[in-house]
């Protein structure tokens, strides 16, 4: 075999395996990304398909949640369009941007404090007030924290020049805030099995 039929049956060869094994994938809104052996559009909904030991499963999402869709070839298919009727509507390019300052956000947004805070809250009042009351003190703490916007880190942010954009800084914040409540409810819930715990074992030792 000749160098030249050589390479032409190397590259049929890697490039039907690079097909093969090559997944689509879909961006949604929340700047989460879905991938999938092959990702289908109709009028309503976005289907993604996904093969697990040769069975295939089926998600379907809204339009209304997706951004685009990656195909195989590399080709980019926009989904979200701008409400005209709706005045806060971002544009295309104003929603990539917010979509960007959510994924960096859940890149480098943790927040432990976030955490600890609400596992001190729900642990205290459960174990003071009772497995009943003990996730109350919970929702107005939730509130608080909810209200603070959280600050943006340079080293949080993948291009420096978005910070300009309000868009970024939208969807950066947003999605920093709503992990930090997440974080907060996740902790509330495990103050609360803490609680109930300690409270059992206070009344096993007292008896």
């Amino acid at each position: 075999m000749s160098t030249r039929s050589f390479l032409v049956f190397f590259l049929v060869v890697f490039g039907w395996q690079f097909h093969s094994y090559a997944q689509e994938k879909v961006l949604l809104l929340s700047g989460k990304e879905i991938e999938g052996a092959k990702v289908e559009l109709d009028s309503v909904d976005v289907r993604i398909t996904t093969l697990k030991k040769d069975k295939k499963k089926y998600n379907f999402y809204d339009q209304s949640r997706v951004f685009s869709i990656t195909k195989a070839d590399g080709s980019t298919q926009i989904v979200y369009f701008q409400d005209t009727t709706d005045e806060n509507a971002l544009s295309i390019v104003e929603m990539q941007l917010y979509i960007i300052g959510e994924q960096d956000a859940m890149k480098s947004y943790k927040a432990p404090l976030a955490f600890i805070g609400g596992l001190l809250v729900g642990a205290t009042s459960t174990y003071l007030f009772g497995p009943f009351v003990g996730l109350v003190p919970v929702v107005p703490y939730t509130l608080a924290i909810s209200m603070l916007n959280p600050k943006i880190k340079r080293k949080a942010v993948s291009n420096p020049d978005y910070l300009r954009e309000d868009a970024y800084i939208m969807g950066h914040t947003s999605k920093a805030k709503n992990i930090k409540i997440q974080r907060v409810i996740g902790g509330s819930i495990a103050g609360f099995l803490v609680g109930i715990l300690t409270a059992s074992i206070v009344k096993s030792v007292e008896k």
